[in-house]
């Protein structure tokens, strides 16, 4: 999905940038982030309400794990949140070692319960996306397909192995790459922006990343990323 342009501060809970001071800011997010990989990322502008099947809002990030100064989906870690019909999932993308959740039909993917969490919501007339990753996927307690990952195969199962290796090596990568994809297939409206252009990542100096404004591509000014944030908990 990284095609064009990035921007990360250390990702604070919505609702914490009002009054108070530092110290209490920072107990209170210390609190309020669940454990594992969070992500938020901040528009400038307020993407519609994801109300039908038509409309689809696609965030991806990922880490350049391998200082190779491209991020690709064979050997770095990149995470893609999708929101359709009111509804989200998060996906691993890595070619035939991808994961998916369960809940999600499309693809012969390898599956899991639950890869995280993605929440979309609209503060002060600006979009906001909250993804977190588990530090471990919930695995499936039955086997309905043959791609699913069962319980008790953490030991031995080397697409899981392999997911954990690379979310593990995304806390020492050097650079990062985010990009949000907003589409309407029954209007054909659309717009897209990427914090840096092609498959290279940002080099990292902080967990908070700024992007221009209206630097989005297409014709809507919905998918207009204006900060992304991470940590790792």
């Amino acid at each position: 999905m990284f095609k064009k342009k990035l921007s990360v501060v250390v990702l604070a809970s919505l609702g914490l940038f009002g009054c108070g001071s530092d110290d209490d800011k920072k107990a209170v997010e210390e609190i309020a982030k669940p454990a594992g990989l969070n992500i938020q990322v901040e528009f400038y502008n307020e993407v519609p309400a994801l109300l039908t099947d038509d409309q689809e809002l696609k965030v991806q990030f990922g880490f350049d794990i391998d200082n190779s100064g491209d991020i690709v989906a064979s050997r770095d870690f990149i995470i893609e949140a999708n929101f359709k019909n009111g509804k989200s999932s998060v996906f691993f993308e890595a070619m035939s070692s991808a994961i998916r959740e369960k809940k999600e039909e499309y693809g012969s993917y390898n599956v899991v319960e639950q890869l995280g969490t993605a929440k979309l919501e609209t503060i002060d007339g600006k979009s906001v996306v909250n993804i977190n990753i588990l530090p471990q996927p919930v695995l499936a307690t039955e086997k309905d397909k043959e791609t699913d990952v069962l319980v008790g195969s953490e030991k031995d199962d080397p697409i899981l192995n392999g997911y954990l290796a690379r979310m593990a090596a995304a806390k020492q990568a050097p650079a990062m790459n985010a990009g949000v994809r907003y589409r309407d297939h029954s209007s054909r409206v659309g717009s897209e922006d990427y914090l840096i252009d092609g498959d290279a990542g940002v080099q990292l100096n902080s967990n908070s990343i700024f992007d221009p404004k209206d630097d989005y591509q297409q014709e809507a000014n919905y998918a207009d990323i204006e900060r992304v944030s991470f940590s790792f908990d």
